[in-house]
């Protein structure tokens, strides 16, 4: 069983594209799934933009999805 870290670093740029896109998909017919949210943040983070997961996060926890 591998453990988060090692997940995150076995995701490639790709993966991370896609996931991205595919997040923000939902998003735009699912705008208040605090889940999707949650998800695209640490996407975001993932791909080194901060900022903008930071905005994901914030509203992800506003809708009552844990995000520690």
């Amino acid at each position: 069983m591998r453990d988060a870290s090692s997940s995150e670093e076995a995701s490639s740029p790709e993966q991370l594209e896609r996931a991205e896109q595919t997040l923000c998909d939902l998003l735009a017919d699912a705008p208040a799934d605090g889940y999707a949210r949650l998800l695209l943040g640490r996407t975001l983070q993932r791909r080194s933009r901060h900022a903008e997961a930071a905005t994901h996060l914030r509203l992800a926890a506003a809708m009552g999805v844990a995000t520690d």
